[in-house]
């Protein structure tokens, strides 16, 4: 196709749009059109959202253009982002709105892909700590995976700080409080992992703490003083 100028481009897109096929039409068209600015507009025009291929386009405009614009997950839209994306400021400020939101996503999520990505992507860190304090509270509870929790907190532990905390334990207390059994299943839970992050260790603190504010039975006031007890050594040790 001959190149045209965007306003043009613009009147091609909305006279396909009304074609069933317009799609399909378009990513036959534009996806590897020789303008940029044909390939930049496609990625803003798609309907069902930008294509995985678009977030790989070798001109780093397009690809920002095709990460704000795509429906996939945090990971896999990162994944195939043209790197010179992250490595520009100016293009990374473009997609700064919705990587917020992708790692808004992920802080109230299990925590899975939170560790991957920030693992993978080490200058999303510091955005991840400040969506976890700052972004949305899940309406629904969620489970959190605690090994992927006690990754997290290695990665993150240069951005750390007592509101991080106190968020995290927000999302990692059940809504009804620590009460034995819930916080005997995130002991067997902690005790399994090779290396505990001493922010998961305090958090494990917490959850006996209240439990045992709970306990009625003597033998499990015990039973949690002692497990206190163990965890407060370990964590100085």
């Amino acid at each position: 196709m001959e190149k045209l100028s965007g306003s043009e481009y613009r009147a091609l897109i909305e006279s396909l749009s009304e074609l069933p096929s317009f799609e399909a039409d378009g990513d036959a068209m534009f996806l590897e059109h020789a303008d940029t600015q044909a390939r930049l507009l496609w990625a803003f025009y798609r309907p069902s959202g930008s294509h995985p291929s678009q977030l790989s386009d070798d001109e780093p405009l397009v690809a920002a253009m095709g990460f704000s614009h795509s429906r996939l997950g945090a990971l896999e839209r990162l994944r195939l982002l043209n790197p010179k994306v992250l490595e520009s400021d100016a293009l990374r400020q473009k997609i700064s709105k919705r990587a917020r939101m992708l790692f808004r996503a992920l802080a109230d999520d299990d925590f899975r892909e939170m560790a991957t990505t920030v693992r993978e992507f080490p200058i999303y860190t510091q955005l991840s700590v400040d969506q976890l304090i700052n972004g949305r509270k899940m309406i629904e509870e969620v489970k959190l995976d605690i090994t992927s929790v006690n990754e997290y907190l290695y990665l993150a532990q240069e951005f750390w700080s007592e509101a991080a905390s106190a968020a995290l334990y927000a999302r990692l207390r059940p809504r009804g409080g620590f009460d034995e059994e819930e916080a005997a299943r995130l002991l067997k839970k902690v005790k399994s992992l090779a290396l505990v992050h001493k922010v998961l260790t305090d958090f494990a603190v917490l959850a006996c703490e209240e439990a045992l504010q709970n306990a009625t039975h003597p033998l499990k006031k015990i039973v949690l003083q002692k497990e206190i007890a163990n965890l407060k050594k370990a964590a100085n040790a």
